[in-house]
């Protein structure tokens, strides 16, 4: 999703005094059968691009010198180290930076491909509770200015602050310490070494850049609060000036109107090139940075609601004319992080039958198997009849339900009062003694 902002460009591009990032990341097991990304980076300096066909040398931090083969990244005199980063590094201290790309490494690594890394820059401690700010490359930005919605990429329109090569957004989240950051302790068990990960607090002051390569929002009475995992300070910035100057030059996503035409310095004081000779090109390793933008801030911030929701759908089940008489359904409102993570939650109701009507699902689970080729999937819940409070508990007034009604169903009835026909139907399916409302 991130549209700009990658690890690597092209090796023919890179020039002497660059700096890159080598390195490899190595894949721990822990004990409870999560896989724990663990990169090995370390920061080199390009010192002869074109020592000889094929063959560029590099300097490591210690000051020793290696081959590098250009044709794949490798290091010919390394143990499985490659180029992991040859883009624009961030302006800062060693530590500041290899801090910053360790989070981005272990996120893009994660086991859960959909991971992705984030950065918060803490502006107040509430009550003892770290306020901060969702910050990414300006470059990354999903969303476009106010007005120009459409063309956008689903991200609301931007109304942050772009500050040098940061972008600020502009919702405020609290950060979870408790857990947030871990230590991992190594247990000798002969002739194993084996590894458990302990929470640790995770502790902030003002200014503090906070990095973390998972994380996941929740609500926190009325705010919205970021549960971090293997959480790190990647430096303390007190203004944002700062992270804008140390936040890696990323390319501004075209309609949007940013004064900067050229690329700043890369740590090593390689020229400034004009922003349209930039060109994408194959990548050494075929990932973008995994940090969340506005786009994913936005649709985590969502989640965060849809958690504290009930599973629930309100769902209508009618005698489906193409289906010769036989009963179909359609989902009309849900609620619920369950159905707020699928595509078509109607799918999952196949092979359900409820007495036509307009009924409230609780308790919604997904369910899944495969074996071999063969998939199957479902959900399950349990079943009663809507009612007027139900219905605007979904956000429908009953006028609006008729409509939503019509258009799922294509019915042939009278649209005006479907919405409470079919909820009387469900009721007298529950109620067989129940005497029919003469004005339905």
């Amino acid at each position: 999703m991130n549209k700009g902002h990658n690890t690597t460009r092209k090796i023919a591009d890179m020039k002497k005094g660059d700096r890159v990032l080598i390195g490899f990341v190595r894949t721990n097991w822990l004990d409870d059968g999560r896989s724990f990304p663990d990169p090995k980076l370390d920061i080199c300096e390009i010192v002869e691009p074109n020592l000889a066909p094929g063959i560029a040398r590099v300097r490591r931090r210690d000051g020793t010198l290696s081959a590098l083969d250009t044709s794949n990244g490798l290091l010919m005199d390394g143990d499985r180290e490659m180029l992991v980063w040859t883009d624009a590094l961030p302006v800062g201290s060693d530590e500041a930076v290899l801090a910053y790309c360790t989070a981005v490494c272990r996120a893009e690594h994660h086991s859960n491909s959909l991971e992705r890394a984030i950065l918060l820059h803490v502006e107040r401690i509430e009550d003892g509770v770290p306020i901060a700010r969702p910050v990414f490359p300006a470059g990354c930005i999903e969303g476009t200015e106010p007005g120009k919605e459409d063309e956008g990429y689903g991200a609301p329109a931007w109304t942050g602050d772009i500050v040098g090569n940061a972008a600020f957004h502009p919702r405020e989240i609290a950060i979870i310490a408790e857990g947030a950051g871990e230590r991992r302790l190594w247990i000798e068990d002969p002739p194993f070494r084996r590894s458990r990960i302990e929470s640790v607090p995770l502790e902030t002051k003002v200014g503090d850049l906070v990095a973390a390569p998972t994380f996941r929002f929740e609500l926190d009475g009325q705010r919205i609060a970021a549960r971090l995992e293997a959480a790190s300070v990647v430096d303390n910035f007190p203004s944002r000036e700062e992270i804008g100057a140390f936040m890696p030059w990323s390319r501004v996503p075209k309609g949007w109107q940013d004064p900067r035409s050229i690329i700043p310095l890369l740590g090593s004081g390689v020229p400034r090139r004009p922003a349209s000779e930039i060109v994408s090109t194959p990548r050494i390793r075929g990932v973008q940075t995994a940090l969340a933008d506005d786009l994913e801030i936005a649709m985590e911030i969502d989640r965060a609601h849809a958690r504290a929701e009930p599973d629930e759908a309100l769902v209508i089940w009618y005698r489906d004319p193409e289906l010769e008489g036989r009963v179909s359904s359609a989902i009309l409102g849900r609620s619920g992080i369950v159905l707020h993570e699928v595509q078509d939650a109607n799918d999952y109701l196949y092979g359900i039958s409820e007495s036509p009507g307009l009924w409230v699902m609780e308790d919604i689970d997904i369910w899944s198997t495969h074996d071999g080729y063969e998939w199957d999937s479902g959900m399950n819940g349990s079943v009663r009849h809507a009612t007027a409070e139900d219905v605007e508990r979904f956000g429908f007034t009953l006028a609006e339900l008729d409509n939503e009604i019509a258009e799922a169903t294509e019915l042939d009835e009278p649209k005006e009062g479907i919405a409470l026909r079919y909820m009387e139907m469900a009721e007298r399916a529950n109620n067989p003694e129940m005497v029919p409302d003469p004005a339905l």
